[in-house]
């Protein structure tokens, strides 16, 4: 998946975030963690992921450490 989103500009630091998907579909169902931040850069991140790579998945949902979820 990183080589992926790499390919459109979504790069993240696999220390900090696992990503896992599952088909839907023919589509992908994004589940991403980010663990160990402060999840300030969340809804960046999750913007930035629909806006480049959006048209791969369906659904995307990040949970970060301090409990907050987004949704993209």
């Amino acid at each position: 998946m990183r080589k992926v989103l790499r390919a459109y500009g979504a790069n993240y630091d696999p220390r900090y975030v696992r990503i896992s998907t599952r088909g839907v579909n023919q589509k992908l169902e994004v589940t991403v963690q980010a663990y160990s931040i402060d999840c300030k850069k969340a809804p960046g991140f999750m913007s930035k992921l629909r806006r480049r790579a959006g048209h791969l998945f369906v659904s995307a949902h990040l949970s970060c450490s301090n409990g907050r979820e987004y949704y993209a």
